[in-house]
């Protein structure tokens, strides 16, 4: 009985030094992807904004820091030499939001959902542009990222579910090979986040073909809107942009923020 014991013990202990290293594994594992997908988009940004190393290391004044980032300017095509998917650069002044901006074709249309710029796997992937969608003539850009539980990707837009978070984060930035075209809330959302062509869906506006069709599509969005802004309503000669991130208070949930152009 004794030695039968002792086995049964080896054998638990063993169990337990297994779990405690495949834990200690899988720890280590998720901060070092957080670290190296952090590190990357801090490589990127500063090769778009095309700092050498003495300028990251030179210091300035505050001055001098205000007056860069009012003029700050994302070169698109230093990063489309890197990859060409490459279409933007999106920004939320205040939040986590500053990323590159992925798009595939439709056979691929989820590729950043789970790669990093270098096309590598990765549990954080990249916000990506819509397939359907054209970066320089669209109607409606729809924008999808990930909500990581580290507060990263697209996660702050949880933060637009409160009204006041939404009046002083009013400026979302998108940086294209062309413009730098700034656009202010007008509507958040939760909707599912399956696609019906049968059925009203927040994924299927793309490009709205006359001003009627555009009304309508509106009177829909504010009849579902968590939060509505009347005086921020769009105009069909408006651009609008839409972000998209998981939201898990119900089963295959959305949480959208929805943008005009600002001119």
């Amino acid at each position: 009985m004794k030695i039968k014991f002792k086995v049964l013990l080896g054998i638990i202990c063993l169990l337990l030094i297994v779990g405690i290293v495949g834990g200690g594994i899988h720890v280590w594992s998720y901060f070092s992807s957080q670290e190296a997908a952090a590190e990357q988009v801090n490589t990127l940004k500063d090769i778009a904004q095309g700092k050498t190393a003495s300028s990251l290391t030179s210091e300035t004044s505050d001055i001098e820091s205000e007056a860069e980032d009012a003029e700050k300017m994302i070169d698109i095509s230093a990063l489309q030499e890197l990859n060409d998917d490459c279409v933007a650069w999106i920004e939320i002044p205040g939040t986590d939001i500053d990323y590159p901006v992925m798009q595939t074709d439709k056979e691929n249309k989820d590729f950043y959902l789970s790669r990093d710029f270098e096309k590598n796997p990765s549990r954080y992937g990249l916000p990506y542009l819509d397939h359907r969608n054209a970066i320089l003539a669209w109607n409606n850009l729809i924008i999808y990222g990930h909500h990581m539980d580290d507060g990263t990707m697209f996660s702050a837009l949880h933060n637009y579910k409160e009204k006041e978070f939404l009046e002083e984060h009013d400026r979302i930035i998108l940086y294209t090979s062309d413009s730098k075209q700034e656009y202010e809330p007008f509507a958040v959302l939760l909707p599912d986040g399956a696609i019906r062509e049968s059925d009203f869906s927040i994924y299927n506006i793309t490009y709205v073909e006359s001003k009627n069709i555009f009304d309508e599509i509106l009177d829909e969005i504010e009849s579902n809107a968590l939060i509505w802004l009347d005086d921020k309503r769009p105009t069909y000669a408006d651009q609008t942009i839409t972000l998209s991130t998981c939201e898990y208070s119900k089963d295959n949930g959305r949480l959208v923020v929805m943008a005009k152009e600002i001119r």
